[in-house]
């Protein structure tokens, strides 16, 4: 809360923009999702870090184009970075799974703001044959006391009776889903349904997009379709065979849905223990040209020779335009070398 004071009052002086001619490296990606308001079931909620307002999202636009930050697609930014140019910093606005939303409300926001951004799609999702286990597991500790979920290992209960322990009892949960192959994760998803009645696949039949208002935003000039895996399992939990299916099939069918290859990827998850140097071969290997991560730093010069780990900063229901201005100034930055 103390850091969180300082570095709001350095934006409130300007200051980070000191820190961001020094730290803010050529531009940045910004990892977000859904574009609407966030799910609260009997007023909690888990995942609303995973939707943002569309004032705010206009307000983040705002800001960005106020600091000078020209808003391109990821593709357009590794390619600027390749060339040298530092001229104008960049931001390439980037969504993962392949909301509904997308395509309902930030598309025409994108049009009307003269943006362009990067969505990330999850084949199964738009196929309608992958869960979406983390609105699943929130509802499941929302309606009860004590929430089971069948794991390899067999059954775990973790205690949801109060805020508290629903908040703590979904961190845990869903870093033990981090580490589940499809397969695996698909049998708990089966679980949440026969033990709570809670039906993952529908979640992703009502907030998914269709293959039709994918190709849309593919065809509207201000967004590039990506890549995002087919079940948006983590690649490093699985055998070297089922990551390459996940890589090289979700890649073949976003080609069919669109009409074209997708050329950037981003890794399900995109942390350390979800991504290994493999999965990043393998990614390369299936024919994409970029990659990124959820490494929160600002993009430099040199992640023109890393283009398969580049790095994403995260952000949020809970965010506004000064956390952002943080953020672009590389105030939250992780600099660890991440897997080559």
């Amino acid at each position: 809360m103390f850091k969180s004071a300082i570095k709001r009052a350095l934006v409130g002086s300007g200051l980070d923009r000191v820190v961001r001619a020094l730290a803010g490296g050529s531009g940045a990606i910004l990892m977000l999702h859904r574009v609407g308001e966030p799910r609260r079931i009997d007023g909690w909620s888990a995942t609303d870090g995973l939707a943002i307002g569309a004032d705010t999202l206009d307000r983040f636009i705002d800001t960005l184009q106020g600091e000078g930050y020209e808003l391109i697609t990821v593709s357009q930014a590794l390619e600027r970075l390749r060339a040298g140019g530092t001229a104008r910093r960049f931001a390439a606005l980037t969504f993962d799974d392949g909301y509904l939303d997308n395509h309902q409300v930030l598309l025409p926001l994108l049009a009307r703001r003269g943006a362009r951004a990067t969505v990330y799609v999850s084949a199964g999702f738009i196929d309608r044959t992958a869960g979406m286990w983390w609105f699943g597991v929130e509802e499941a500790l929302a309606r009860n006391d004590r929430v089971v979920i069948r794991l390899p290992s067999g059954p775990r209960w973790f205690p949801a009776a109060t805020t508290q322990q629903k908040s703590s009892s979904y961190e845990e949960i869903q870093f033990l889903f981090f580490h589940l192959a499809p397969e695996q994760t698909r049998q708990a998803i089966a679980g949440l349904k026969r033990d709570h009645g809670v039906d993952c696949l529908a979640y992703t039949d009502a907030l998914s997009m269709s293959w039709q208002q994918v190709r849309a935003m593919d065809q509207s000039g201000v967004v590039e379709i990506g890549g995002h895996a087919i079940d948006h399992s983590p690649l490093a939990a699985m055998d070297e065979a089922e990551a390459r299916a996940e890589i090289t099939e979700g890649r073949a069918r976003i080609g069919q849905g669109i009409g074209r290859a997708p050329r950037s990827f981003a890794y399900p998850y995109g942390t350390r223990i979800t991504v290994s140097p493999r999965d990043i071969a393998l990614v390369q290997a299936a024919g994409y040209t970029s990659a990124v991560t959820t490494q929160p730093r600002p993009v430099t010069r040199d992640d023109a020779a890393h283009p398969f780990i580049l790095p994403r900063i995260g952000l949020g229901g809970n965010d506004d335009w000064r956390a952002l201005r943080v953020r672009l100034a590389g105030m939250n930055a992780d600099h660890a070398p991440y897997a080559a």
